[in-house]
């Protein structure tokens, strides 16, 4: 251990001396510190860089989801970014050392509540467009079955467009397509007998009267077959433009999904509730982790040598501070701070309005006994005639 008493931290690298800076830790207070400091508020400031980095990223992100250009997502990403970093570092640098324990008391938790608050709301901000960008997959199969089950909402609307003249025309062609299927049927009991009076006695008066109305039959049948043709093309024209009205009133959800859009999808996406709350989970503890543990960290030789450069700049200044020292009213004991210099100012102010008061009581008296000589000297002087 004798060798200890000369120790001397070895040089802070540059990368530690920008991650202190991030930590809001004073530099020249560290470098008298052991090594154990300068991992600390290296790590710290480590986790205020990277929430910034994720914010940049994550606002990036959602930018170009909804600008479609990096022209525009790039700076304001950055910009963004460094309004989440300033955040960090300010509450985490804002925090304080706690007890100095490794626990966490309740009063120490109940003072850092607003700022695990604050942290909490840059976690969610910052993980909806890294989930967007993460379940990318999950959430254009889940917009798919969306539009589609869209298109079938839509179409189930449009059931009563032109909806007398469809069901008119639905039953003629049942109608058509019923004669058509006699015309055929008989057509073909027709040819059957053709065939079995040929084979025994030759096409004879009877067979040729079967033909003839066998030919008038086949030519009902194409007319009738027209007009079922016409018919199903009147009832396909329908349906198409009822096709036509659905992807009309469906492109809304054609074009690229929103952001909101794209949040809904994933949380309708079946099976998505634990992956995207342990996602959000980690993000928001990668923000509040840097509160928590600086409470959880006991005093080290930096929490200490920052203290005692307080009180010798606060003593420089003529401040003095005592903890726990003035008690009020209730019974309980709040910290005392004196300001000496302000003190001794009011001190002297004080005494140069009593000394004024005092010489000017003198010089009141002084007059007193010169003008009651004089008017008893000259008392004709002091009276007016009438």
């Amino acid at each position: 251990m004798a060798k200890l008493k000369d120790y001397r931290p070895p040089e802070p690298k540059s990368y530690e001396r920008v991650l202190w800076w991030c930590a809001g830790a004073d530099r020249r207070v560290l470098t008298e510190c052991t090594y154990a400091d300068y991992v600390k508020y290296s790590g710290l400031g480590g986790i205020v860089l990277a929430t910034g980095l994720l914010g940049a990223l994550s606002m990036g992100f959602a930018l170009t989801r909804v600008f479609e250009s990096t022209t525009v997502a790039i700076p304001i990403g950055l910009l963004w970014g460094c309004i989440i970093f300033n955040l960090d570092r300010f509450v985490v640098s804002s925090t304080g050392k706690g007890d100095g324990k490794h626990t966490i008391s309740w009063g120490e938790f109940w003072h850092a509540l607003p700022r695990l608050f604050m942290a909490t709301m840059i976690g969610f901000t910052i993980s909806a467009p890294l989930e967007v960008y993460i379940f990318q997959k999950e959430i254009d199969k889940q917009w798919e079955i969306r539009k589609d089950e869209e298109r079938a909402n839509i179409r189930q609307k449009l059931i009563d467009h032109r909806k007398d003249e469809y069901t008119a025309f639905k039953e003629q062609e049942n109608i058509l397509k019923a004669d058509v299927q006699i015309y055929k049927d008989q057509i073909s009991r027709l040819t059957e007998m053709i065939s079995d009076e040929t084979t025994r006695r030759g096409c004879g008066p009877i067979c040729r009267g079967h033909m003839q109305q066998r030919a008038d039959l086949e030519r009902r049948q194409k007319v009738r077959e027209k007009e079922l043709a016409a018919m199903a093309d009147s009832i396909h024209h329908i349906d198409q433009e009822r096709e036509q009205l659905v992807e009309l009133r469906a492109a809304t959800f054609s074009g690229k999904l929103g952001m909101l859009d794209s949040l809904t999808a994933l949380h309708q996406y079946p099976g998505s509730f634990w992956p995207v709350w342990l996602l959000r989970f980690l993000f928001i503890f990668i923000e509040v982790a840097p509160v928590i543990f600086k409470l959880m960290i006991a005093y080290s030789p930096y929490d200490y040598l920052s203290e005692n450069l307080m009180q010798i700049q606060l003593a420089k200044q003529g401040i003095e501070f005592k903890e726990g020292f003035s008690k009020v009213e209730d019974g309980s004991f709040h910290d005392k701070i004196i300001f000496h210099e302000a003190r001794q100012l009011v001190q002297d102010e004080q005494l140069r309005r009593e000394a004024d008061a005092a010489l000017y009581e003198k010089l009141m008296n002084a007059y007193k006994v010169r003008e009651g000589k004089s008017i008893d000297e000259h008392p004709d002087d002091y009276i007016k005639p009438s």
